[in-house]
């Protein structure tokens, strides 16, 4: 891969990081910015069912977050195109469809159906 193509995908996740992490800290704000819960059941649910969808959103996006990183170390040590399991080259389109992916397509199967026969 050039030069010029890895200067614009890290460009490209380097502005994605800084949106995530922009988000990410947002949602910690409003969250501190709660007042105290007031008593009644319907309240404490509604506090704890925000709470928990800001968790999954949040972990969602802390792991987005960790491949970006990762994927900018890669540019920086030079195996960006290069699949993290296999070693052959990640297609073009698949870089620029998802900048973040570390593996090949067919790696990313094997690894996803490895993951839904775990219990």
């Amino acid at each position: 891969m050039n030069q010029s193509l890895l200067d614009t995908f890290e460009k490209k996740l380097t502005k994605q990081l800084a949106e995530l992490e922009q988000q990410l800290g947002g949602q910690f704000d409003e969250e501190r910015e709660l007042q105290p819960p007031q008593v009644g059941d319907q309240i404490d649910h509604a506090l704890d069912s925000r709470a928990e969808v800001l968790d999954r959103v949040s972990e969602s996006e802390v792991k987005l977050i960790a491949k970006i990183k990762l994927a900018l170390q890669r540019i920086k040590d030079g195996t960006y195109d290069q699949c993290g399991s296999c070693g052959e080259v990640i297609p073009l389109a698949r870089l620029e469809a998802k900048p973040s992916v570390s593996l090949c397509l067919d790696c990313q199967i094997k690894h996803e159906s490895q993951q839904t026969k775990r219990p």
